[in-house]
This record gives structure tokens, C-alpha cells and sequence, in this order.
């Protein structure tokens, strides 16, 4: 029926308006932008992975060398660091650190990477199963290594772009065996 009805004076339009044209561009355009910036999130969101998986992988290297030199400890209650020098370790370190930080042509390694050794605590911890009538107890230290490690995002240069990765690293020392006082 509404078919049926005559236009009087005018010829029925069809097609698109100009308006609904231009409408239609305005959110393709708006949602063209927002998938750009979601890429520009993902962009940096694997950026930022790829340096937190460098800066794990050298606080596990960093980790597997102490582990190395615990073969030296031969004493009962020493510890890697009752037998080093915080120097040697720092020297180390610092050597670690430069080999990873190559940013030289065909190069892995993050450029603007630097490292801060906070602190080492030892732990002693009594052994729960010593005997009734023993003559001393069982001790076992261990030691508590934090690292930090900071690197900036200079890719993104709009934001602050320094990001942080602390590891503590947990070294057992060897037992050590403590005699009662009488």
C-alpha cells in the first residue's frame, strides 16, 4: 500500500544522503584510530616484555654463577658471601651486565640497562628434628641476594619510560653443626 502512494511535486529519492555518507566516514575513521592506538598499546606492551625477559634471563645467569661457585665453600656455616668479597661479586656483576647490555650491529642486548646490588641477608634457621639428649643442633643459613635492575624505555620518548625488575636470589650455605652450652 505504501508503495502504491504517489509523490506529488517531487521525485522520491534513493540512495545515500550526503550526510549519512559522511556520518558513516566519521565512525569508520573513529574506529580506525582506536584500532591504531590499541596497536601502539600492544606495540609497547611487547616491547616492554622482550626487556623483562632480557633482565630475567640475566638475573637467572647472574643466579647459576653464585650457584657455580658454591663448589669453593668447604667449611661448615659458610656462606658465599662469609668467603667473597662484595667487590669480587659487584665486579662480576658489572662484567655480566656489560656483555648483555652490546648494542652494537647484530647484538642482542638492551642499551640503556643498569643494575643496583641492594643488599645480602643471612637467615639461620634451627633444624626442628634434633634429638632428645643431643649435645647441639643442626643450623641452616641461607642467604637472601637482592637485585634491582632499571633499564629506560627510550623507544616512547612521551613517557617517563624507566621501568624496574628486582630478583632475590635464595643461596643455601652449608650446615653447620652448634653445640650446646653446659
Amino acid at each position: 500500500m505504501l508503495n502504491s502512494l504517489k509523490t506529488i511535486g517531487r521525485m522520491r529519492a534513493s540512495g545515500f544522503t550526503l550526510l549519512e555518507v559522511l556520518i558513516t566516514l566519521l565512525v569508520i575513521s573513529v574506529g580506525l584510530v582506536g584500532m591504531a592506538s590499541m596497536q601502539l598499546v600492544s606495540l609497547k606492551a611487547s616491547h616492554s616484555s622482550y626487556y623483562r625477559s632480557v633482565v630475567s634471563s640475566i638475573a637467572l645467569n647472574v643466579e647459576e654463577t653464585l650457584w657455580a661457585s658454591m663448589r669453593d665453600l668447604d667449611q661448615p656455616g659458610q656462606c658465599i658471601f662469609s668467603q667473597t668479597d662484595s667487590t669480587d661479586f659487584i665486579t662480576a656483576m658489572d662484567n655480566l651486565v656489560s656483555r648483555w647490555t652490546a648494542s652494537g650491529p647484530g647484538e642482542v642486548g638492551i642499551p640503556f640497562l643498569s643494575y643496583e646490588f641492594l643488599d645480602v641477608e643471612t637467615i639461620a634457621k634451627d633444624r626442628v628434628e634434633t634429638e632428645s639428649g643431643s649435645i647441639g643442633k643442626w643450623v641452616d643459613r641461607s642467604q637472601v641476594i637482592r637485585l634491582r635492575f632499571e633499564w629506560s624505555e627510550q623507544r616512547f620518548a612521551q613517557e617517563d619510560g624507566t621501568e624496574q625488575f628486582d630478583y632475590e636470589l635464595h643461596m643455601p650455605c652449608i650446615p653447620e653443626f652448634v653445640f650446646d652450652e653446659a
